[in-house]
This record gives C-alpha cells, structure tokens and sequence, in this order.
C-alpha cells in the first residue's frame, strides 16, 4: 500500500484553508490514519479551524496504546472528533476573532481488522473497486446533495447552482458532534479523499481514468488530479490523498 497526497492554493485564492495529514502510528505498524479537512470562515478563520482539526487528530491518533477490534477505533472517533468538534465551536462562539469559523473533515483509518471512514461536510471519499469502477462512498452535508435526494434538482445542474457551496454540516457549526462514521466492507484498489476544489470542477469520469493510470506513480497521479483543476480555472484550494492498494512500500508524512 502507498499513499501520497497534496495540498494546493489554486489559481484564485489568496490563501490555502485546506488541511491534510497521512499519519502512520508509531508503534502500531498496521494501523495508518488519512485526514483532509477544507475550512470555512473569513479572516483566515477556516484555515485555523482547519489546522486545529487536522493537528488534534494526528496527535490523538498516534497516541492510541491499543485496539482490538474496528469497535474500538470507532470508540475512539467519536470521542475524539467530539473533543475537536467542542474545541472549534467554542472558539467560532467566544471569540470574535474566529466567529463563524468551521471545516469539513473526511478521514479513514486502516488497520488489520479493516477500514473505517468518516464524513462531516461536502469533502468527499471515493473508491476505486475492484471492478475499476468509480464510487463515492460519503454523501455531501450540503444543500445542494440534499436537493438532489428530494429529487428538485439533478446532479448536473447541483454543479452551477448558486448555493452549491452551502454546506449543512462542519466542525464547529453545532455544539454537538454530526457525522458519518461507516466501516468500508467493499474491497478496492484505490481511495481517494479530496476537497471540493477537486470533485467540484474536475467530472468523475477524469478523477477514474487518473487514478487507474497505471503508467503513473502514485505521486504522479496526485500531481495530475491539480493539474486538472486547474486546466479549469483552479478557483478554489485543491487538496487530496490517494491511498493505493496495488503498490507495495511508498514513503507516508504528514
């Protein structure tokens, strides 16, 4: 298994309120973690909400002494995401600073007894099955997903709607925890966590033929998905990480 990932300002923006982080446990060699997180908020707010979701889950994550089962990592999701959650909203709440402020996360985490991952946002996870077939496996927390599940609007038109970068959930918007927390059963060959800098402007059908491009390394297939959008107009931060199954070794950093 290699995993590379990136994090790019765009062309438009004047700053970079997307986070990433690839964590390989100290002690627990087969337990890897993998967080991207896109903050919301002016005055660089979404940045620091962003870097505070990111850095408290690495630390916590490399602090785990032990598991035992996929129950007791998702024990510990909750838990922790709870504690970065309240962090968030306290400071968007009691500093005017930092009012508003909030971030999306998507993360995974690997280990022996399985895949877990988890959503709280409009960042997205997708998979490369074992069929080569494209699958997003989170659903957005935004007004635009939702309108598509009622069935008001269709998946083309949610790419231009005026409110499509509305979300309906985050990280420090609510003083109680929403999220998503699945165990991934379907077996895949690729993963693909990213902001919406990258599945907002870049179709689905570019993202599957990059990342099965076998004439690419891992490294190279990061760099080609900024690439592309960025052929688009970059607007928006860009950040990503491809967890790939099909290769041995690879260096992780976060």
């Amino acid at each position: 298994m290699q995993i590379e990932g990136t994090s790019s300002i765009g062309l438009v923006r004047q700053n970079n309120q997307d986070r990433f982080a690839i964590i390989r446990h100290p002690e627990l060699t087969n337990l890897t973690g993998c967080v991207v997180c896109d903050g919301v908020g002016g005055s660089n707010a979404g940045e620091v909400a962003a870097s505070i979701a990111v850095e408290e889950f690495v630390k916590q994550f490399r602090e785990i002494k032990e598991y035992h089962s996929l129950k007791d990592l998702k024990e510990w999701i909750l838990k922790h995401l709870e504690l970065i959650n309240e962090k968030i909203y306290n400071l968007a709440h009691n500093n005017l600073q930092f009012e508003g402020m909030s971030t999306t996360m998507v993360a995974t985490i690997i280990s022996e007894f399985g895949t877990l991952y988890l959503n709280i946002g409009d960042s997205r996870i997708y998979i490369v099955d074992k069929q080569n077939d494209l699958r997003l496996i989170t659903n957005d927390h935004s007004l635009v997903f939702d309108m598509i599940l009622k069935g008001s609007i269709t998946t083309q038109e949610a790419k231009s709607h005026p409110l499509r970068n509305a979300v309906t959930n985050a990280l420090g918007i609510y003083k109680k925890l929403r999220i998503d927390l699945n165990e991934l059963k379907l077996p895949y060959r690729h993963m693909l966590l990213c902001s919406d800098g990258l599945h907002g402007y870049v179709d689905e059908a570019q993202i599957q033929q990059i990342l099965l491009n076998e004439t690419l390394s891992v490294r190279q297939r990061v760099i080609a998905l900024v690439n592309e959008a960025e052929k688009v107009g970059g607007p928006d931060n860009i950040t990503l990480v491809i967890v790939d199954t099909d290769s041995q070794g690879g260096k992780h950093g976060t």
